[in-house]
């Protein structure tokens, strides 16, 4: 019996998420209808016509404000610019072994932060470009986009490519199955490709004709291009397979995988994340989407400039035509009112007043759980580390602890992909063996969410003991290892100026080099003095003489 094709694996767990879908869906309507629009209903085959292409309406615009300021401030604090997110540092073993020196411990950790800039820099310079490739994001721009969906939708899905390029899906464009731990036993991906941008050997797989693929237009050739990625228990790996035309026709195998998720929140024994709309606001945001609704049509009736004329009036429609200051005869008039003439006018202001009351209540609410008007960093012109963590954490709270999710979803396989890709490529040397089970010499550490507090409070407890220490007098100052507060210092606050701090060795040969100035000054002195006494004695003897 053939085993199944991935095009028929996907249908299966496709139709079996699709109340998943209905949820995202709707949560998407309240915030930003093109994260996931309705027509993913009709599958991603055949493609919809345009008049199916229309987002769903919504009536306020505080969902979609607030998504893209959880969104930005999100990024701005998980991975900030100038510094890097994480650096590779020591496992504890070594850094807490008394047996090894602590500057020897201080060398290490600098090699490690050094490696560690040229894998940041590497992650936001990203894919080279091209001009095939002009629309694939770039490694902020990307994870925006991840930030974004995981609010609103609670589930996203984005490949890191050989290259450090980055690729976000639709929901609707990927299943994925977790076993009871949460763990990823695979996802396949459904997306469209044209063929002939396979190479020679993908595409002599496939099976089809070229010449026949050649006489259709760029829209008609393009086909369903579906990419599994699975997790091998025995060989401990990621298994990749991708098939077009129900053929495989690319395989490869990576110790870690291209494809990061990260979700909002995973409930357990669910295959998909939920998100910060539905666990939190989803029934705010549809209270006030209808009170935005219904406001806007009282609104409209309220525009209305409607004249009723009385039957029997001797007024016709075409003299309120008539230009301003005109005399106009007839009417029933008494003590200077028209009594056959009325305007259009609602009467349920005062009732109305409590709808106006409600969204403002509403909107309040929903705009302090999105921080919308609340800065992450103070208006000032010296902000201090502190001040800024202390902002982030509000944003960590107001999120419900988002941040401790970004770090075990997105930022360590985020790191760990590209330490992996890099050392494939030899750019760093081989601080993991990927393949292996045993405990690593080396660690991840995060530097910035909840990180970045301990990184900041670490300094300052660096500055006040050795402050602490310096204020007990010389002896006590003797016992503080210059050369390794330095270093720890410089490694807190992220320094990376090549040359700004000497090493040992620098300091050594400056110390030789201003021993052997000195001696060679003191040796000129001295040959001074010695030619002055010859001298002297040379005048001395010439005296005698005479």
């Amino acid at each position: 019996m053939p085993s199944p094709t991935i095009q028929s694996q996907f249908d299966a767990e496709h139709n079996d998420r699709l109340a998943v879908l209905d949820r995202m869906s709707e949560c998407s309507r309240l915030t930003d209808p093109s994260l996931l629009p309705t027509w993913w209903q009709a599958g991603v085959e055949p493609r919809p016509k345009t008049d199916e292409l229309r987002l769903p309406e919504n009536f306020q615009s505080t969902g979609a404000r607030g998504i893209m300021t959880l969104a930005g401030k999100t990024l701005l604090t998980v991975y900030p610019t100038g510094i890097p997110f994480a650096i590779l540092t020591p496992a504890p073993e070594f850094l807490h072994d008394p047996a090894v020196d602590p500057r020897t411990k201080s060398v290490r950790q600098q090699q490690l932060m050094a490696a560690s800039f040229i894998i940041q820099k590497y992650i936001e310079a990203g894919a080279p470009w091209t001009p095939r490739r002009m629309r694939r994001s770039g490694f902020r721009s990307a994870k925006r986009m991840v930030f974004e969906r995981c609010y609103a939708l609670g589930d996203t899905l984005h490949r890191i490519t050989d290259d450090l390029g980055f690729i976000v899906y639709r929901n609707e464009q990927y299943v994925t199955l977790r076993d009871g731990e949460g763990n990823v036993v695979h996802h396949i991906v459904r997306e469209r490709k044209d063929p002939l941008d396979l190479d020679e050997e993908a595409f002599g797989r496939t099976g089809l004709d070229r010449s026949e693929v050649e006489k259709k237009s760029a829209r008609d050739r393009q086909l369903p291009l579906l990419t599994r990625c699975r997790w091998q228990p025995r060989g401990r790996n990621w298994l990749i397979e991708q098939e077009m035309n129900g053929r495989i026709i690319n395989e490869s195998q990576d110790q870690v995988s291209p494809f990061v998720s990260t979700v909002f929140k995973l409930s357990p024994g669910e295959n998909y994340g939920r998100g910060f709309i539905e666990t939190a606001l989803r029934g705010d945001l549809a209270s006030e989407d209808f009170l935005a609704e219904q406001t806007g049509n009282f609104a409209g009736l309220c525009a209305k400039l409607l004249i009723f004329l009385g039957i029997g009036s001797e007024l016709r429609p075409e003299d309120f035509a008539k230009r301003t200051g005109s005399v106009v005869e007839g009417g029933n008039i008494t003590a200077g009112r028209l009594n056959d003439v009325a305007m259009f006018a609602v009467e349920k202001l005062a009732d109305f007043s409590v709808v106006r009351e409600a969204r403002a209540m509403l909107n309040d609410n929903l705009s302090k759980s999105m921080l919308l008007g609340v800065d992450v960093q103070p208006a000032k012109e010296r902000t201090t580390a502190t001040q800024i963590l202390y902002n982030a954490r509000e944003l960590d709270a107001a999120s419900g602890g988002f941040y401790s999710l970004v770090a075990e979803d997105d930022q360590i396989p985020t790191f760990h992909r590209a330490v992996y890709l890099l050392q494939k490529r030899g750019v760093i040397n081989r601080f993991f063996d990927y393949g292996s089970s045993e405990p690593q010499p080396i660690d991840v550490r995060l530097l910035t969410g909840y990180d970045a507090l301990s990184r900041a409070q670490k300094f300052e407890n660096i500055l006040q003991f050795v402050g602490a220490v310096a204020g007990m007098g010389e002896q006590a100052l003797q016992r503080i290892n210059i050369d390794v507060a330095v270093d720890s210092l410089a490694e807190s606050a992220l320094i990376d100026v090549p040359g700004l701090i000497k090493d040992p060795g620098q300091l050594r040969r400056e110390r030789e080099e201003l021993l052997r100035e000195g001696m060679m000054a003191a040796a000129g002195e001295k040959a001074v003095d010695v030619a002055g006494n010859v001298a002297e004695q040379s005048l001395a003897g010439s005296n005698g003489k005479l």
